[in-house]
């Protein structure tokens, strides 16, 4: 699905909630409606200030605007609120605490209301690039593993291994991981306890 059909796709969701404007920061829902990753994995927000996307109702007549990072949040929400006056705003569930000082200053009265509610029902339906997309991950997540199958020696640790995985991945053509990589041990034998593992993360 292209970058303007999530938009709309989104909008028109936003009119069926009576929804006047949505916020997006440091978010996966920011990445996937602008094709841009803003470094929402790694808290990109909390080194600078974040990249924020404004999405007007389609009925407002707006155009959704992406902020860099040099613009001024407030500023912008201030013109916002002359245009379309907005009572219902949809927050995603990132955004920094200077965005929301901003969003409180410049709307005292609207309702807000989650915004990566909306999203998610859109991400759900997968268009061919996409699932040739995630087919490509899952490949790529099956080598990494089935290579580092002969590091399993012993001496080695946790985070020997967890690098190993993803120093592969990302030689191989990974952006990055969706989550921390896990590579566990338990000893055999072992007795059910509240941790997965028997072993310290540097520990061999």
């Amino acid at each position: 699905m292209h970058m303007i059909d999530r938009i709309a796709a989104l909008q028109k969701r936003m009119e069926t909630a009576g929804i006047d404007l949505a916020l997006f920061g440091c978010g996966p829902s920011y990445q996937y409606l602008t094709g841009i990753d803003n470094g929402w994995r790694f808290r990109a927000d909390m080194v600078s200030a974040p990249e924020i996307l404004l999405v007007p109702a389609g009925s407002t007549g707006g155009e959704p605007v992406v902020l860099s990072r040099s613009d001024s949040v407030g500023d912008q929400l201030h013109i916002t609120a002359g245009q379309i006056n907005p009572g219902r705003i949809a927050v995603g569930d990132r955004p920094s605490p200077g965005v929301w000082e901003a969003l409180i200053a410049a709307f005292p009265d609207a309702t807000l209301v989650t915004g990566d509610a909306l999203v998610e029902p859109i991400r759900l339906i997968k268009d061919a690039d996409e699932i040739a997309a995630l087919r490509k991950a899952a490949r790529l997540t099956d080598e990494a593993v089935r290579a580092t199958l002969p590091a399993i020696r012993e001496g080695v640790t946790m985070r020997e291994l967890q690098l190993e995985i993803e120093m592969y991945a990302r030689r191989n053509g990974a952006v990055g991981t969706s989550f921390d990589i896990v590579a566990g041990f338990v000893q055999s034998g072992s007795e059910p306890t509240g941790s997965i593992f028997s072993y310290g993360a540097d520990e061999g």
